[in-house]
């Protein structure tokens, strides 16, 4: 599993550290973004250090055993300061976030040393980059190592689930707030990885785990780290995902209006922005600029609703209102009915050459209220709806 999880991990993990160099050279200065990189550079040094093909390369560099585990887990130590000192640049005043992060750097010290001096205390026996912890479970020294570096590990991920809760309610940028929350979720799920290795360290079983553990084990490590990684990056590229949506959005809403848009451009080709772009095809391929496109789209209709006013028939809005209500309709899916039913009816007649004996010429401007243009755009998307459903009615 580590063969294709920590490279994976590791890939995130590169990938966020090299979006933010471009704003960390911008802003050389901003401790909180040096922070932040930290994290992502600790994060893939740790599953990098951890892939069996590294960890038997940096043993060979460095001529010790199973150094590449020591290394790995120095590194979560210091990813785990680095997330503790970039909320306190979120939270705190910057000299108190200064003085916390000088204890930081003491406490990560303080317990790489303890790792270290009992990592060397490990008998020799070669090179164990899949089975470290097995392989050592009932070393004396080893548990203690293990419960050291677990109970550091589960209350640093405890700290940062906690922190990223409080800051997400505190702040009001969406992403940001999503990000961290992704992130408190990432840290949480960590805490199973953490907990079965407490557990060997105060039972010294390792080699007992059912396979389905080890495997639950290391499934909650890597993708805790690929959430945590995750929700870092999030504040970035999130509102790219917004905008995404918005001209998917915008497109689908663009093509819902294209036949009732173009039943108006046919009788009064004068409305149109741009002449004889009128085909479905021209339409489907209409990509760039959606949200102009759009919003002319709408105007473009509007306009063609109001040089139909001197057709529109009452007595066919009457017809159309009890033919919506009979078949279930109300509210604003009545309204929409009514209003394509007698524009249907009004270009019909207009064809003709035909005049109502009563015109309607307020029911041009049916719509919303307010003063929204969106809200003008579902309204008249679901106009477009009934029109290609609304039978043709005429007066008499």
């Amino acid at each position: 599993m580590t063969t294709l999880l920590h490279p994976l991990c590791a890939l995130v993990a590169v990938a966020a550290l090299l979006y933010k160099i471009g704003p960390l050279r911008r802003a050389p200065r901003d401790p909180a973004l040096w922070a932040l990189c930290a994290v992502h550079g600790f994060s893939a040094l740790s599953f990098t250090l951890s892939t069996p093909v590294v960890w038997i390369a940096v043993d060979r560099l460095t001529g010790i055993a199973n150094s590449a585990a020591l290394l790995a887990q120095s590194c979560v130590m210091g990813l785990i300061v680095a997330q503790c000192a970039l909320f306190d640049r979120m939270l705190l005043p910057p000299g108190r976030a200064r003085r916390n992060m000088l204890r930081h750097l003491l406490v990560l010290c303080g317990v790489v040393a303890a790792l270290a001096v009992l990592f060397v205390r490990l008998s020799s026996s070669g090179e164990h980059p899949r089975d470290f912890t097995v392989h050592y479970a009932g070393d004396a020294d080893y548990r203690r190592y293990l419960l050291l570096y677990s109970a550091v590990f589960m209350a640093g991920e405890v700290l940062v689930s906690v922190l990223c809760l409080r800051c997400a309610r505190r702040v009001n940028r969406l992403w940001l707030r999503r990000g961290l929350r992704v992130t408190a979720v990432g840290s949480a799920l960590s805490l199973g990885y953490g907990a079965v290795r407490f557990a060997n360290g105060v039972c010294g079983c390792v080699a007992q785990n059912p396979s389905w553990v080890e495997r639950a084990a290391w499934l909650c490590g890597g993708i805790g780290g690929l959430l945590a990684q995750t929700g870092w990056t999030l504040p970035g590229w999130g509102p790219l995902l917004t905008q995404a949506r918005r001209a998917a959005r915008g497109y689908m809403q663009y093509q819902r209006l294209h036949p009732l848009w173009l039943a108006l451009v046919r009788s009064r080709p004068d409305i149109a922005l741009e002449e004889g772009r009128f085909s479905r095809l021209w339409s489907l391929l209409t990509i760039r600029k959606i949200e102009f496109r759009l919003y002319r789209r709408a105007i473009e209709i509007r306009d063609g609703q109001l040089a139909l006013r001197e057709s529109l028939d009452a007595e066919v809005a009457e017809r159309a209102a009890r033919l919506g209500k009979a078949t279930g309709l109300v509210g604003e899916e009545l309204a929409a009915s009514v209003t394509a039913t007698q524009l249907k009816a009004a270009l019909h007649a207009q064809r003709l050459g035909l005049r109502p004996a009563v015109p309607d010429t307020l029911r041009a401007a049916d719509g919303p209220s307010a003063a929204d243009l969106s809200a003008e755009i579902t309204w008249l998307v679901r106009v477009a709806r009934a029109y290609r459903a609304c039978p043709l009615l005429t007066s008499g």
